[in-house]
């Protein structure tokens, strides 16, 4: 993700333009109430998961489409997605430049609902990558 000084998205693809100085570092440079929003949140699995949520994830699992194509193609094809799931994920947030001048604060309008959303999103691309890895291994190995 790409922010302006002012904390707006940027998508350097439509800009031709980095700043420098508005540099997230993938997000580890975002804070959400005193923590590192990447790690703090995005890294972290949602509670539920594990054994009796096996069943949702291999439903939704076999629910994604095949791949198409050259094998090779195919994680330039699932980087493309997940680029796009990001903005889907950063849709509700809104940044502003932290005091120091380092680094940015995430906040939210609904903050629940968007954790809701968050999470419903991080289960869909577990389950998405579960696809895909098996894909991949029945690729390699017939």
């Amino acid at each position: 993700m790409y922010l302006d000084k002012q904390g707006n998205l940027v998508d350097p693809d439509v800009t031709h333009t980095i700043d420098p100085t508005t540099e997230t570092a993938g997000g580890n440079l975002i804070n959400d109430q005193g923590k590192n929003f990447h790690i703090d949140d995005w890294d972290t699995i949602p509670a539920d998961l594990g054994e009796a949520a096996t069943p949702e994830l291999l439903v939704m699992a076999r629910s994604e489409p095949s791949d198409r194509g050259r094998v090779e193609n195919w994680p330039i094809t699932w980087a493309s997605d997940t680029v796009l799931t990001a903005q889907e994920a950063f849709s509700e947030a809104s940044f502003a430049p932290n005091s120091n001048g380092k680094g940015w604060t995430i906040s939210f309008a609904d903050r629940d609902a968007y954790f809701r959303t968050t999470d419903a999103l991080k289960r869909k691309q577990l389950a998405k990558a579960g696809a895909r890895l098996a894909e991949l291994l029945n690729a390699i190995w017939p």
